[in-house]
């Protein structure tokens, strides 16, 4: 009996610990999850960038947070996105871009990883800092404007 708990809380710790190493990356463990993640990264961000000056050291953790968005966790399910998450993506990244340079994040586009290039190339980058601009401005439309650019280009 003693044997039989100890296999059956070894399995239990076993399945919490891999279903929860899509939380550690900060990917998530399906499309949905990695959508929403980027979203809520990119909602932490502009309120962060609204509130006042951020230290580099502050900037280097979220390039480091978009750089695993944009590459390890993009290249995950880059084989389920549809038209319309590509799009989500892109509207993502530049909403960074945006929050972090400003007009000039026009500029530092080709300094971004291969990722955040492949998302950004999907869409035309007007239209993209357009967006973003209205998204740092007011953060809470930001899914609006998603489902207004997923109904335009969407599948």
């Amino acid at each position: 009996m003693i044997i039989s708990m100890r296999i059956l809380f070894v399995l239990l710790i076993s399945s919490f610990f891999i279903s929860s190493c899509g939380l550690v990356d900060g990917c998530g463990s399906d499309k949905v999850t990695y959508l929403s993640n980027f979203e809520t990264f990119i909602e932490e961000v502009v309120a962060e960038s609204k509130k006042g000056e951020l230290s580099e050291t502050q900037w280097a953790s979220y390039d480091e947070q978009l750089d695993n968005l944009t590459g390890k966790c993009q290249e995950k399910f880059e084989k389920e996105f549809s038209t319309a998450d590509e799009i989500t993506i892109a509207g993502y990244a530049a909403t960074y871009l945006y929050a972090r340079y400003g007009m000039l994040a026009v500029m530092q586009l080709s300094k971004q990883t291969e990722g955040l290039r492949k998302a950004l190339d999907k869409v035309d980058f007007s239209v993209l800092l357009n967006m973003a601009t209205k998204i740092v401005q007011n953060p809470d439309e930001i899914t609006k404007i998603m489902d207004d650019l997923r109904a335009r280009y969407g599948d």
